[in-house]
């Protein structure tokens, strides 16, 4: 099926599926795919292939998608509307956190507005931590970072790298372990600690 794809616990692969118009997201698992060994083909979009489908009837009403940063089996955000850029002039975005907790699948943790980015800068959310609690946007203009709460949405922590005015092309961002990890044009790779910016 179509959605976003993340691996599993147990190095299966969880693709997030997400429905705007009914307001339903699923969890299809590759470790049902083959749970019987067969030869032959086999139909991968059976329901019997999802963990789970659940409406979230809470969610405000409007087309959301899911943002790609997933932390699977704990929280996954939804986007409505852009932070705006030069090139893609936006009215601003929602943020929907939705909890992918075994006890609380599907329940909508927070929602929060945030204007388009300032000065006319293209903002993109680059990483989502589950173990920094954080999620961060990177203003690709001026390499600025922003650390974002997944707690309630508030913004933590905000910095421009030292070398941003060395890096003016796109930076290239990998989290991991409650760190973010960016190299640019100046081949170095800088480590930022995802909870504080340091």
């Amino acid at each position: 099926p179509t959605g976003t794809a993340v691996a599993g616990p147990q190095g299966e692969i969880l693709r997030y599926v997400w429905n705007s118009a009914g307001k339903w997201l699923a969890q299809w698992n590759s470790s049902k795919v083959f749970a019987d060994q067969t030869s032959g083909s086999i139909n991968a979009s059976t329901a019997a292939r999802y963990d789970w489908n659940i409406t979230l009837s809470s969610l405000a009403t409007g087309t959301w998608s899911i943002i790609r940063h997933v932390a699977a089996q704990n929280v996954l955000l939804l986007s409505k509307g852009t932070f705006g850029g030069p090139r893609a002039p936006g009215t601003g975005v929602d943020i929907a956190a939705i909890s992918l907790k075994p006890n609380s699948i599907g329940q909508v943790l927070w929602s929060k507005y945030y204007p388009v980015a300032p000065n006319n800068v293209t903002r993109k959310i680059i990483a989502v931590d589950a173990e920094a609690g954080t999620f961060v946007c990177q203003d690709k203009e001026t390499l600025q970072l922003t650390g974002f709460s997944l707690t309630d949405g508030s913004q933590v922590w905000s910095l421009v790298p030292d070398d941003a005015s060395w890096d003016t092309m796109r930076s290239v961002s990998l989290n991991a372990y409650g760190k973010l990890y960016v190299s640019g044009f100046d081949g170095i790779v800088h480590c930022y600690d995802m909870k504080t910016g340091n």
